[in-house]
């Protein structure tokens, strides 16, 4: 399990040499300003590593190892503005490694809804994420994602006029 300081109880992540497999805005070295690093670059990081962080060094596996073995006892929810503490569910028990991301599915399997338009960020950077493999930066990448895959489901269910003429 993870170190942890008696006083302030934070864990005390081990600084490690990491390369990034997805570009990320983050502090590329100790003491400097977050910016945006490049897939591929290596940074030096002493906090908890994310999952698009390839560790270089033992510092760096060993800061992988406390992620995956952080494991929440309890959680608290709100239920009639009263703040309850509870066992944490199984799903959040596991290992984060776990816990990872299922293989999506086909993208033609996926609902859109008719008001898709209408729905928050999240839900349309969550619907386009489903239905491409590029990355979904802002709005207008997943709005771009998303009526791409209508369009192709409509030439796909449209027979073409070589099969309309008999």
């Amino acid at each position: 399990m993870a170190a942890t300081d008696a006083t302030t109880s934070k864990i005390q992540w081990p600084r490690g040499r990491y390369r990034l497999t997805q570009k990320a805005y983050m502090p590329p070295g100790p003491g400097q300003f977050e910016e945006v690093c490049e897939a591929g670059r290596e940074i030096v990081y002493g906090g908890c590593p994310g999952a698009h962080m390839e560790p270089l060094d033992d510092a760096a596996r060993k800061a992988v190892a406390m992620r995956d073995d952080r494991r929440p006892a309890t959680v608290q929810s709100v239920t009639d503005g009263e703040v309850v503490q509870h066992a944490a569910a199984a799903e959040y028990q596991r290992p984060l490694a776990a816990t990872a991301r299922q293989a999506d599915p086909a993208p033609g399997s996926v609902d859109i809804p008719a008001d898709w338009k209408t729905r928050s960020w999240q839900f349309r950077k969550s619907l386009a994420a489903k239905l491409t493999s590029d990355p979904i930066r802002d709005a207008d990448d997943a709005a771009a994602a998303i009526e791409a895959e209508i369009e192709r489901r409509i030439a796909d269910d449209d027979p073409g006029p070589a099969d309309n003429e008999i």
